[in-house]
């Protein structure tokens, strides 16, 4: 079956990044869950003005896991892509040889 869309959590040094992942319109965004069960999700926005100088180690660490999660999503979108290019290919040379034995 064709992934549309997924939202997939990552964990970097306990800090939790989730990325939505939109094979459709090619987009990863990063998001948070607006409800306990996790179904509901929205942009994530990050607010990095007037915080003390108590924070720039943290958010340092919070980059990183943000990039690293990017890093990962952007494999999985380029997995997924690959493998229905790959599907299409395959139903193409069935096409292709069932007009053959014609």
């Amino acid at each position: 079956m064709k992934k549309i869309k997924e939202t997939v959590e990552f964990n970097f040094n306990d800090i939790k990044v989730f990325v939505k992942i939109d094979y459709i319109n090619n987009r990863i965004d990063v998001v948070e869950p607006i409800d306990t069960n996790r179904s509901n999700f929205t942009i994530k926005k990050w607010v990095f003005h007037q915080r003390g100088v108590e924070y720039i180690k943290g958010w340092v660490d919070v980059l990183d896991a943000i990039q690293k999660s990017i890093k990962e999503a952007k494999l999985m979108y380029e997995k997924n892509l690959a493998l229905e290019s790959k599907k299409k290919d395959d139903m193409v040379e069935k096409v292709i040889k069932l007009t053959k034995k014609k």
